[in-house]
């Protein structure tokens, strides 16, 4: 059933929590799914007038056909899709399982009434109401995922608990469901709408938790709390409380003990209501921890087509090529994401000492590798440095690079232990941008595929460093071009060597601005010096854009990443709680919407511009003249 009025709640009192995806954005991604909520969805909404598909003999394959080419899309699209299903329901359930055997009983007779009347719409909204996912389903699907070569689990319990529990400990990167109580469970990020039937045409929704809880100022307790208060399948809700009246009273009043004690609350709270068993049952679910590794095999080809084609009577050139579509997509690599890096462990912590370089663990037991364009270094207990690792290229950002980057702050959003990130660049460059060697190529739909992936990539990675949870530290050792100067607007301190320079090429190149410079730069800068920059090219050095109150500090080289780890030193020592506090405030709410909203807008232009002919002809021009005024070497780049 999920948690009545729960997502309109967090629309809006979180809005940042929540955001829609495409598919393409997921690609690397280890997702937990839902099995029973997708395969009813399957039901309901793979139909031929009206009516479940079926085969000759009567089986309905609704949930087979959805199941299948909806699983193929997400593997094709780079998604590694683990099914989990539902367990024996908990015994509070009973009265939620009792309501829907009600609900049937009801649909049937009024099935039977429209039947008799002829009426075929209330037909065919009856029976979308029966669907039902048997034992026999549930079977059905697991033999054919099984011959996929996807993986599947079954819960010991409630499915939604299951997948929470397998991202809550870095298994999968999400949880996909369409109930919401799954966020009550602790899921770290909830998708929704993941496995939706292509033909709804219904957006992936994304849900991150700890914006969820930042932006509603709750705890996660709180969080649980209210989700109860309005309803869930282990209780009834309180009468006369709604979504705002009830966010409000667990607000106020922080627990539910203390809620009913208020006159107009305890008047509508149900007869022997079981609050406190619900609670602990969203606390401490029945889970298993799942040792074993996820392993996503090719599929037996045979096998699905004696299953599909000769005893579900399915076309067995579709099946045949819905099976070379996943042989393709296993047999390829995929892009590496942070969960192939960081290996999060319940019990084995690392000492405060272990401040080693790539390969070493955090305080929370993380794995710090050397990646392949970035480099990673703990310093001071808390303090995270992040180098951009391409000094032959003066450190250009190729795409594997801005996913790396990616991937660090979602690294930093996720590990408590990290307390503040200092980004710098090794060699003689902070970043000189874009690289331009994978521009200008001919506008295939291949290549505009490519640039649509980066624009995401990059936007995600905006949106990570405009919402960080810790203080970043830039330390601008040498030119910082393009991206790499647009987003240390977005960073708290921004220091430089005496040498550093800052340029947005936008122009000449036929881009747009980007990394919210189009917001942050009039702000800073003031409008005339933003539009100096950004239409015109213009570099400024370290001491100008000092006076202009850009960067808070210039200094030596030799003394600059000495001075950033000082700072980020004295930071870290200091109370999460003051920080996180003092933070909020300069950053309120509405700049970081507005922060939010100015990068959605500038990515679509981007994106626009990209696939652009002229902007190719401007890259191309750009490359052409770089190529000229260099002797050889390193590939050329702005």
């Amino acid at each position: 059933m999920g948690i009545k009025g729960l997502k309109q709640v967090i629309a809006d009192r979180a809005p940042a929590a929540l955001r829609t995806v495409e598919m393409a954005q997921l690609v690397g991604r280890k997702v937990a799914i839902d099995a029973s909520t997708s395969l009813y969805q399957f039901l309901v909404a793979v139909r031929s007038e009206g009516q479940s598909l079926a085969t000759s003999e009567g089986h309905t394959t609704s949930h087979l056909i959805g199941l299948l080419y909806r699983t193929v899309n997400m593997v094709e699209n780079g998604l590694k899709p683990v099914y989990v299903f539902d367990g024996k329901p908990p015994v509070m359930k009973g009265g939620e399982l009792e309501k829907r055997r009600e609900k049937r009983e009801k649909a049937e007779a009024s099935l039977k009434a429209a039947e008799e009347e002829g009426n075929d719409d209330e037909i065919l909204k009856q029976t979308k109401r029966l669907a039902k996912v048997t034992p026999e389903i549930n079977e059905q699907a697991k033999r054919l995922l099984r011959l996929m070569g996807i993986p599947i689990v079954t819960a010991p319990c409630e499915a939604e608990a299951q997948c929470a529990a397998l991202a809550r400990a870095g298994r999968v990167w999400a949880a996909a469901s369409q109930d919401m109580d799954t966020l009550l469970f602790g899921a770290p990020v909830l998708l929704r709408n993941l496995t939706a039937p292509a033909a709804r045409k219904l957006p992936i929704e994304e849900i991150r938790l700890e914006e969820v809880l930042g932006g509603l100022e709750y705890t996660q307790d709180q969080l649980i709390d209210l989700g109860i208060v309005l309803g869930c399948d282990y209780c009834e809700s309180i009468r006369g409380v709604g979504p705002k009246s009830g966010y409000e009273h667990i607000r106020a009043c922080k627990t539910i003990e203390e809620a009913v004690k208020l006159e107009k609350v305890a008047k509508g709270v149900p007869d022997d209501w079981p609050y406190a068993s619900a609670r602990e049952l969203f606390q401490r679910p029945e889970v298993d921890e799942c040792a074993d590794e996820f392993v996503w095999a090719k599929p037996d080809v045979e096998g699905l087509v004696q299953f599909l084609v000769h005893e579900m009577e399915f076309s067995e050139q579709r099946v045949r090529s819905a099976a070379a579509k996943l042989e393709k997509a296993v047999g390829k690599g995929q892009q590496v994401r942070i969960d192939s890096f960081f290996k999060i462990s319940s019990t084995k912590r690392s000492q405060p000492g272990d401040n080693t370089n790539g390969g070493s663990p955090s305080a929370q037991g993380s794995v710090l590798p050397a990646l392949d364009t970035i480099a990673l270094e703990l310093h001071a207990p808390g303090v995270l440095v992040m180098a951009f690792n391409r000094p032959r290229h003066m450190n250009s950002l190729t795409y594997e690079t801005y996913a790396e980057w990616l991937d660090v702050m979602e690294y930093v959003h996720t590990d408590r232990s990290v307390r503040v990130l200092v980004i710098t660049g090794r060699g003689r460059a902070f970043t000189v941008g874009h690289d331009l060697s994978s521009t200008g190529m001919a506008l295939t739909d291949a290549v505009k595929r490519q640039y649509f992936e980066r624009c995401n990539v990059v936007r995600d990675l905006t949106q990570l460093l405009i919402t960080s949870p810790v203080p970043i530290i830039a330390a601008v050792n040498g030119p910082a071009i393009g991206y790499g100067c647009t987003t240390l607007a977005l960073c708290d301190l921004v220091l430089a060597s005496e040498t550093a320079v800052f340029r947005t090429p936008f122009m000449e190149l036929g881009f747009c601005a980007e990394g919210c410079s189009s917001l942050t730069f009039p702000r800073i800068l003031g409008p005339a010096v933003a539009n100096d920059m950004l239409l015109f090219g213009k570099a400024m050095g370290a001491a100008e854009m000092h006076s202009r109150g850009f960067v808070v500090r210039v200094t030596k080289l030799d003394e600059l990443l000495p001075l950033a780890l000082s700072l980020a030193k004295r930071l870290a020592g200091q109370s999460r709680g003051a920080l996180e506090a003092t933070r909020g405030l300069i950053k309120e709410r509405g700049v970081i919407e507005q922060l939010l909203r100015a990068n959605e807008v500038e990515m679509e232009g981007l994106y626009l511009r990209m696939i652009s002919k002229d902007t190719q002809q401007a890259v191309v021009r750009a490359l052409a003249g770089l190529q000229a005024r260099q002797s050889g070497g390193a590939k050329p780049r702005l």
